[in-house]
């Protein structure tokens, strides 16, 4: 849900910021170090620092 409009920021900042993603299937180790609870979640850095942590909810549609 989330993929598409990350891809799309992006883009539209190329250059100017860079967005990474994780698999945690396939880098458990990795969550637990940044204190990551629940998925999708957003860490934001800058100059190598953790400014901040974001979990992303999406409403339930039927």
């Amino acid at each position: 849900m989330i993929a598409p409009i990350l891809d799309e920021i992006a883009g539209e900042y190329e250059g100017k910021l860079t967005i990474g993603k994780l698999n945690i299937d396939h880098n458990p180790a990795t969550p637990p170090k940044f204190g990551i609870r629940g998925i999708p979640t957003l860490l934001l850095f800058k100059m190598v620092k953790l400014r901040q942590r974001k979990l992303v909810l999406f409403p339930r549609l039927n």
